[in-house]
C-alpha cells in the first residue's frame, strides 16, 4: 500500500512539473518564448525589484497571453508584503512605491487599496520623493500617470506633493550653470555571488587580477570576468548604475546609486577615442559629442581635486613585449600609444565616483573600504608632475595608502574620502563595496558590518601585498632581462636626487632607478641634470644591477 501511495505521488508530482510546463501553450514567437521562459524561472513573482514588480509590468504590457493565476499569484504577494510591513515599502527609497504602483496598474489592481493600505500616499510626500533625485521624481509621475491617479493628500508628509511641483524638479534639474548628469554603468559580480562558497574564496586568496608581460592572471574565472558579468556591447548585464550630478565647478552635487541593466551601445578603446577626439575617424565617432561632455567634465574634476591639493602624476606606460620562449625569449620595450584625453576621460571619473560613493555610504551609514593616504602634502606639491625630477620630488612628500574601513582623506587624489568601488571585476575590495551598496538598496541593510569587514581586512591585506609584489617586480625582471640582451651600451638618464654618500638615477625611457656612490659622478652634480651611464654587471633573477661610468651629454 505504501509503495502504491507513493507511486501514486510521483505520478501526481510529474502531472503538476508537466501542467506548469505547458502552462504557456506552445510559445511561437520569441516574445511568447522569452514569457514562457520567466514563468517557468519565477514561480512565485513577489514584491520586489528583482523577480517582481518588473516582470509582471513586462509580462502585462508586453500583449502575450500571460495566465490570470500567475498575476493572481503577484498580486496575493504584494498583500502579503504591504501587510507584513504595515504599508512601508521602503523609509528612503520612494521609487519602491513608484514601482510597485506601475505593475499594479499594468494588471488592473488599484493601488490605492492594497491590504487596507494606500500606496499612492507615500507620492504625495514631495522631499522623501525627491531624495532619490531626478531618479524619484521622474518614476512618481509615471506611476501616478499610468492610472491618470489623483494625488491624495499625505498629512504626514513636510511639503505636499503636486504634479506641477515634480514637473518643476524634473525641470530644474537641467544644468543652466553648465554642469552635467552623469549616469556610470559598473559590472556588477556582486548582484548573486556566492560569498563563502569555493569559488569565493579561491577568488578571494587571488584578490586582484595581475596584468604581466607574459600574461593576465585575472581575479574573476575568465568566464565570468570577461564574459557572464563584464558590460559587452549590446549585452543586457545586472549593473549597479551611478547618477551624478555635478556643477560647472566639477563638483559633485548629488549622488544616488541604484541596482538595474545596462546594455551599452558600443565597447570603445582608448585610441578610439583619442581619434574621435582629435576630430579623426574611428569607431568611436558617433559618440564624440557625449566624449566631448566627459572629457569636458573630467577637465572640471581635475582642477577642482588640484585647488584641493591633488598629486597627479603623468608618465607615458611602458609595453614589455616577449618574444620565443625558455632561454630563447627576446625582450624589447615600447611605449604605449599617447591618449591623454581618453586616458583623462576615463581616471577622471572613476575618481570621481569612488569618491561619491564614499561619501553616499557615509551619509546613509553604510561601511565601506576606503582607501586612505591622510598625510599633510605642501601645497606646492599639488599640480600635475611629468619629469622624473618632478616625480622624484612629490613622491617624497606621499605616504603610502592604506585600505581600511574608516573614510579618511586621500591627500594624494584631493579628496575628503574615497572607497574603490568601479573595478569589481578586477579588485575583491571593490567587489565587498559593491556588495555593500547593492545589499542596502536591496535588502535596507549592507551585508557586513564594520567589525566583520575589520576582521577580514588583515588576511585581504596580506594577498593584496603579495599581488602588488608580484606585479612590480616581475615586469622589472624583465627589464633587467632586457639590459642584460643589449649588452654594454650607454644609456640615457637624469640625476633626481643626491646626498653625501649616493647620487640617484633614473631613466625615463625605461622607468627604472639606480643608485651608485658619489665617486662616479664628478664634483658638480646636482638634481635635474642630464647625462648618460653604462651598466656592468646586471643580474635578473637577483634583482640587482650595477652603475659602472657616467658621462656628461
Amino acid at each position: 500500500m505504501k509503495r502504491i501511495g507513493s507511486r501514486l505521488l510521483c505520478i501526481l508530482l510529474l502531472l503538476s512539473l508537466l501542467l506548469s510546463l505547458t502552462a504557456c501553450g506552445k510559445p511561437e514567437t520569441q516574445l511568447e518564448k522569452t514569457a514562457c521562459y520567466l514563468q517557468a524561472q519565477v514561480a512565485e513573482p513577489g514584491a520586489g525589484s528583482i523577480g517582481g514588480d518588473w516582470l509582471i509590468f513586462g509580462l502585462a504590457r508586453s500583449g502575450v497571453k500571460v495566465s490570470q493565476k500567475y498575476f493572481d499569484t503577484y498580486y496575493k504577494n504584494v498583500e502579503a508584503a504591504v501587510r507584513e510591513k504595515n504599508g512601508i515599502l521602503s523609509e528612503r527609497k520612494y521609487t519602491e512605491y513608484s514601482r510597485t504602483v506601475l505593475a499594479l496598474t499594468a494588471i488592473g489592481k488599484d493601488p490605492a487599496s492594497v491590504a487596507g493600505f494606500n500606496l499612492l500616499r507615500p507620492l504625495a510626500d514631495f522631499e522623501q520623493v525627491a531624495k532619490q533625485g531626478i531618479n524619484g521624481t521622474i518614476f512618481a509621475l509615471l506611476a501616478l500617470d499610468s492610472g491618470n491617479y489623483e494625488i491624495p493628500e499625505n498629512p504626514d508628509a513636510a511639503v505636499q506633493a503636486t504634479r506641477q511641483m515634480y514637473v518643476d524638479e524634473i525641470l530644474d534639474r537641467q544644468l543652466d550653470d553648465g554642469g552635467w548628469n552623469l549616469t556610470l554603468a559598473l559590472a556588477c559580480p556582486a548582484f548573486r555571488w556566492p560569498f563563502g562558497g569555493k569559488l569565493d574564496k579561491a577568488v578571494f586568496n587571488r584578490a586582484t587580477s595581475i596584468y604581466l608581460p607574459e600574461a593576465t592572471h585575472h581575479m574573476l574565472p575568465e568566464a565570468l570576468g570577461t564574459g557572464a558579468y563584464s558590460l559587452l556591447a549590446q549585452k543586457t548585464r545586472p549593473s549597479l548604475l551611478i547618477e551624478c550630478t555635478v556643477g560647472a565647478d566639477g563638483l559633485v552635487a548629488a549622488c544616488e546609486p541604484r541596482v538595474g541593466y545596462a546594455r551599452l551601445a558600443a565597447n570603445l578603446c582608448y585610441e578610439d577615442c583619442e581619434t574621435a577626439l582629435d576630430g579623426g575617424e574611428s569607431p568611436a565617432s558617433p559618440y564624440l559629442e557625449q566624449l566631448r561632455q566627459a572629457l569636458e567634465l573630467a577637465r572640471a574634476h581635475q582642477e577642482r581635486r588640484i585647488e584641493k591639493g591633488a598629486v597627479i602624476i603623468e608618465r607615458p606606460d611602458i609595453t614589455i613585449n616577449l618574444e620565443g620562449a625558455g632561454e630563447s625569449i627576446t625582450v624589447s620595450l615600447d611605449e604605449d600609444p599617447l591618449a591623454p584625453k581618453a586616458h583623462l576621460l576615463v581616471s577622471e571619473l572613476m575618481v570621481l565616483t569612488n569618491a561619491a560613493l564614499a561619501a553616499w555610504a557615509k551619509e546613509h551609514g553604510v561601511t565601506l573600504l576606503h582607501r586612505t593616504q591622510d598625510v599633510a602634502i605642501p601645497k606646492e606639491f599639488s599640480g600635475i608632475w611629468q619629469t622624473p625630477l618632478e616625480i622624484a620630488r612629490v613622491v617624497k612628500a606621499l605616504a603610502p595608502a592604506v585600505l581600511e574601513t574608516n573614510p579618511r582623506p586621500h591627500a594624494g587624489l584631493g579628496e575628503a574620502m574615497y572607497a574603490p568601488s568601479t573595478s569589481p571585476l578586477r579588485r575583491y575590495p571593490d567587489m565587498i563595496n559593491e556588495t555593500q551598496i547593492i545589499s542596502l538598496l536591496r535588502d535596507g541593510k549592507p551585508r557586513w558590518s564594520k567589525e566583520e569587514l575589520d576582521t577580514l581586512l588583515p588576511l585581504l591585506n596580506a594577498h593584496l601585498d603579495a599581488a602588488g609584489q608580484v606585479q612590480r617586480f616581475r615586469p622589472r625582471y624583465w627589464k633587467l632581462l632586457y639590459f642584460k640582451q643589449q649588452g654594454d651600451r650607454w644609456w640615457p638618464a637624469v640625476i633626481t636626487d643626491e646626498n653625501d654618500a649616493f647620487v640617484t638615477v633614473n631613466m625615463p625611457k625605461e622607468q627604472m632607478i639606480v643608485r651608485a656612490r658619489r665617486q662616479f659622478f664628478g664634483e658638480r652634480t646636482h638634481p635635474g641634470q642630464e647625462l648618460e651611464i653604462r651598466l656592468g654587471k646586471v643580474h635578473p633573477l637577483q634583482n640587482d644591477f650595477q652603475l659602472l661610468e657616467t658621462r656628461e651629454i
